[in-house]
């Protein structure tokens, strides 16, 4: 499977009417009133993909793809970038998820989020 097909595959077949009207976090499916409530997270930057995700799980994905930025010394792929939004959304809540949380956490009061 290519990238465009997990990209599709990802989408479900949905258009972006469905898509809009779904006010929930992609990964722990926690729902909110609006789009302002969830944190837009970039899973392709060509194509632009977003998904919408809320500050935890968006914590999350960021600090994994930091993770595996500094694996490869320097940018992710789309390929790569694919690879770790597939490995965030399959795997359980882990140890990582926490330490994310506080790396968060942490760079919000360093920059007074």
């Amino acid at each position: 499977m290519n990238g465009i097909e997990i990209l599709e595959d990802m989408f479900g077949g949905k258009v972006l009417d469905d898509l809009l009207t779904t006010h929930k976090c992609v990964k722990c499916k926690v729902k909110k009133n609006s789009w302002k409530e969830l944190d837009p997270h970039h899973v392709t930057y060509t194509p632009h993909l977003v998904k919408y995700l809320c500050k935890t799980c968006h914590a999350r994905i960021t600090y994994m793809n930091g993770v595996a930025a500094k694996k490869v010394h320097g940018k992710l792929t789309n390929e790569q970038r694919l690879i770790v939004w597939n490995k965030f959304l399959t795997e359980p809540i882990t140890e990582e998820y926490e330490l994310s949380l506080l790396w968060f956490n942490n760079f919000c009061v360093r920059v007074k989020l």
